[in-house]
């Protein structure tokens, strides 16, 4: 399957009509060449990952909290679009997600992507248009969103959280 999604992705990106080549993404497995994506090979030491899965420890895979995945994935769109996010706008989207990766991801596509304002790339992403997407998004009550709000009523989670 990942075969015949390439030349499809490849068409899209040469199509004049599709704006961009990459996009926040939401569903799905991550495709480098469709989403913006922190690559988790080039921020691991392979050969110590490797003993922590001989000596079967816990780990991490991608990256903790606070690694600067947030601001990446807002910088890879800058750097293919020139769009820009105010300072406002990435404070508010770190405050409203902790780093959640698929709440940034759809509160930025939403904001990028989906709303027409934000689809102009001259004009930056503010924190209007974030807390306008969060809206959207809790609005829409997107499956993830109300799968997380089931699993937060659940006992054993509220333990831990």
């Amino acid at each position: 399957m990942a075969g015949a999604r390439a030349p499809a992705a490849a068409a899209l990106r040469d199509n004049p009509l599709v704006s961009e080549a990459r996009t926040f993404n939401t569903a799905g497995p991550v495709v480098a060449a469709d989403h913006y994506c922190i690559p988790p090979l080039e921020r691991i030491d392979l050969a110590a990952v490797l003993g922590l899965i001989r000596g079967k420890k816990y780990f991490v895979l991608h990256a903790p909290r606070q690694t600067g995945k947030t601001s990446a994935l807002l910088a890879q769109h800058t750097a293919a679009t020139g769009q820009t996010f105010t300072e406002q706008a990435q404070t508010l989207i770190h405050r409203r997600t902790a780093g959640q990766p698929w709440l940034v991801n759809a509160l930025c596509y939403d904001a990028c992507f989906r709303h027409k304002p934000g689809r102009d790339r001259s004009s930056p992403i503010t924190a209007e248009a974030i807390l306008e997407a969060q809206e959207r998004l809790i609005l829409r009550r997107d499956t993830h969103i109300d799968d997380l709000a089931h699993k937060l009523r659940e006992e054993r989670v509220r333990r831990v959280v």
